[in-house]
């Protein structure tokens, strides 16, 4: 996120990830959000969480944590995909717009946002119209959440 925010008057930017290292940039601080944990040492004003939900086995931890390390009235920015083939690595699960939204309101989000997000062709729609009989989101694969910590 640095790039894309470098117009941003920060103090600081911090990557957790469950790596100390992944395509070459190194993380900040090396944790799985999956596991509780009891504090953090650095409260962040936002957070991004850019196409993690899917490696999330524990969703609801997950988010008590960024919580935790969220100050009051924080933002939080997740990109989560809901269609999307399974792929290498640790992928766990697929979060729907209730789902992300019920989480998030569960964890202590008040959901300001809720942007779809469409597929570059047209590969997915048509397989999920095959598949089910109610399609709510035509075309859409998944959400870009703007949520606010309570």
């Amino acid at each position: 996120m640095k790039g894309r925010t470098k117009t941003w008057d920060v103090e600081r930017y911090d990557i957790w990830d469950v790596k100390e290292s992944r395509n070459g940039v190194k993380a900040n601080y090396v944790s799985d959000l999956n596991r509780e944990r009891s504090h953090f040492t650095w409260m962040y004003d936002v957070a991004f969480c850019v196409e993690v939900t899917d490696h999330l086995w524990n969703p609801v931890q997950a988010f008590q944590n960024i919580n935790t390390a969220i100050k009051n009235g924080g933002l939080l920015y997740i990109s989560s995909n809901f269609l999307f083939p399974h792929h290498t690595g640790f992928d766990c699960i697929r979060l729907t717009r209730t789902g992300l939204e019920k989480i998030l309101q569960e964890t202590g989000f008040e959901v300001l946002e809720v942007t779809p997000r469409f597929a570059v062709d047209t590969t997915l729609s048509v397989a999920i119209h095959k598949e089910s009989k109610v399609v709510y989101y035509d075309g859409v694969i998944g959400w870009m959440v703007k949520a606010r910590k309570l």
